[in-house]
């Protein structure tokens, strides 16, 4: 590499690393990958979820075994309405959103979801979920996420795999591409100079003439031709922001940290990005003191927050027309256990209730109570115990929503069958 490659090359790669680990290898279109179109939205509850006080079960042992932390039936909201009506479960009266998406059929509930031989430390059981293996990596070779492995194999570009407002997942970490993660869609840019603003498209044009300049072939001519990608990226990225800005009909998001990570989500699905499967969450579940019932307490707040985020989201991508091509999976480490502890809280359980919510539900038919049902036994346990993998529930939602054509190299460890129930 000469010297003035390399000069260009420093130059250039400067601004562009302020746009985010982009990578320096060939980007492809895969041979496999789905043309359906259709994306996956994986929303992390982090902390570990009380499934319990989300989807209540109608059984009497609910509430002799809850005490005080019990939420009240009069209370509760009744799922005795839509096409998947049932009398065995009721929401929490925070979910009035979700409520509604239930009786259009865009809701499906999985109870007892988890993994072989648990573990109640945060720390495992969210490597569990994020890497897909409950033990070590079945080839030998480094960690990497369920999500990383599903890009390189169906969706290979810089905008695949989206994370966005939730660091640094490890879903999304490892593997041969380098799926896109940022805080917020502002912040992925190329960063202006604050002495001389107005000159920044000067220096972008600068930047791209240089690239342009390096001659084919060769290491220089692929590095200047990843460089000049990432400002193409970041360009898309703010046109989709202006374009997204003009709409009159955007429904009005709250100002919670998920509610603006959906927004910037909806924001990416209306520019027409390719991405497949975005990732985001929310934290504080780890409810120990103080997690409340209906009114004060964390948890109330944490499903209102919940609820409202998720069902504004919807609302949005209604207004899009794309809604029913979306499936939005909200899962957990792990739940909680039935009985409260001495400080109003609960402590660290096991198998958990995941929610699928989403308008290819609808269109599928594929809403409703799935799995196992909870059964007294699983109450009068110190925790229900998990009948569902939760492999099982992302495999299905990778083939069957997703549309890939195997995850047997998404999830390689072998495990015991599932396929007793369907999510699409």
């Amino acid at each position: 590499i000469s010297r003035r490659h390399v000069l260009q090359l420093g130059l250039a790669g400067t601004g562009a690393m302020a746009l985010g680990p982009l990578g320096f290898h060939a980007r492809r279109a895969s041979a496999d990958a789905p043309g359906t179109n259709r994306i996956l939205v994986v929303l992390n509850c982090s902390g570990g979820n009380d499934t319990l006080n989300m989807v209540i079960p109608t059984l009497p042992e609910y509430a002799q075994v809850r005490g005080a932390l019990a939420i009240p039936e009069a209370v509760s909201l009744s799922l005795q309405s839509g096409p998947h009506a049932t009398t065995a479960y009721r929401f929490h009266p925070a979910l009035l959103r979700l409520k509604s998406l239930w009786d259009e059929g865009a809701v499906s509930v999985v109870n007892r979801v988890g993994y072989p031989a648990p573990s109640l430390s945060h720390f495992t059981s969210q490597d569990i979920l994020s890497y897909g293996f409950r033990e070590a990596h079945p080839t030998g070779g480094p960690p990497s996420g369920w999500i990383a492995r599903y890009a390189e194999q169906f969706a290979p570009t810089p905008t695949g795999a989206v994370a966005v407002g939730f660091g640094r997942p490890k879903d999304l970490m490892g593997g041969t591409t380098t799926p896109l993660i940022l805080s917020t869609l502002g912040q992925f840019q190329f960063n202006t100079d604050g002495f001389y603003p107005q000159s920044n498209i000067h220096r972008a044009n600068a930047v791209k003439s240089m690239v342009a300049g390096i001659p084919t072939g060769g290491l220089p001519k692929a590095v200047a031709r990843e460089v000049g990608n990432a400002y193409e990226l970041a360009s898309h990225v703010q046109d989709a922001i202006a374009a997204y800005s003009t709409r009159t009909d955007v429904p009005v998001y709250s100002s919670s940290a998920l509610a603006q990570s959906l927004r910037e989500i909806a924001t990416l699905i209306h520019g027409g990005f390719d991405t497949r499967i975005f990732y985001t969450g929310l934290s504080g579940f780890d409810t120990h003191a103080a997690q409340g019932t209906t009114g004060g307490g964390v948890h109330p707040g944490l499903l209102a927050t919940l609820d409202e985020a998720v069902g504004t989201f919807a609302a949005d991508l209604k207004l899009q027309n794309v809604w029913d091509r979306v499936a939005v999976v909200i899962l957990t480490e792990f739940g909680r256990r039935n009985y409260p502890n001495g400080s109003d809280g609960t402590d660290h359980g096991h198998g958990f209730c995941a929610l699928l919510v989403g308008g290819a539900l609808a269109r599928a038919g594929a809403g409703g109570v799935k799995g196992v049902d909870l059964a007294p036994i699983d109450l009068t346990s110190e925790y229900p115990l998990h009948a569902v993998d939760f492999r099982d529930v992302l495999r299905e939602l990778v083939t069957d929503h997703l549309g890939a054509s195997s995850a047997s190299q998404v999830f390689p460890e072998a495990q015991p069958s599932g396929g007793v129930w369907d999510v699409i």
